[in-house]
């Protein structure tokens, strides 16, 4: 679902951050960090596109049952998107493995950064190979703020109290 520009989400996420709720904070012991994501999606307070979800589905798990139960969360590649994405390859030709042959959500993900202005919550590493950039060096040349999940956590106000 397209936003208007006047209702943008303050995040877009990464495949690999959200496969970090399955690594770091598993649902059996973190499930409210599970159900204040999904308010967060549900408020669209964060975003994604279409092929992140893609991505998702290679492993049928928990993390893409949940990604199914907020399907509003991930924006198709309109022809904006794609627009901006073919911008961003145009200078950084090494984000795309072309060998791979996969789905790459990154240079969608960080073209919708860009059009909504939002920070992208990734939990990648910058990349030293210049020829191999990740998305941190491409939100740094673009302006786009690059922050782990658990940063953007934090920010919303996720807190963890034992009753």
């Amino acid at each position: 679902m397209k936003l208007p520009l006047d209702d943008a989400p303050k995040y877009a996420v990464d495949t690999c951050a959200l496969t970090t709720l399955r690594r770091s904070y598993p649902p059996d012991i973190f499930m409210p960090v599970w159900d204040f994501i999904g308010e967060l999606a549900d408020k669209h307070v964060i975003c994604s596109v279409d092929e992140v979800l893609e991505e998702l589905k290679v492993q049928d798990d928990e993390v893409l049952e949940w990604a199914k139960a907020h399907p509003d969360m991930f924006e198709p590649l309109d022809s904006e998107i794609q627009l901006q994405a073919k911008k961003i390859l145009s200078t950084h030709t090494g984000l795309y493995d072309h060998k791979k042959r996969k789905s790459s959500a990154d240079p969608f993900l960080i073209a919708l950064t860009v059009l909504r202005k939002c920070a992208l919550v990734t939990e990648e590493n910058p990349s030293t190979d210049p020829q191999r950039p990740k998305i941190p060096n491409v939100c740094r040349d673009y302006q786009v703020e690059c922050i782990r999940l658990l940063e953007m956590l934090r920010r919303e106000g996720l807190r963890l109290h034992r009753g």
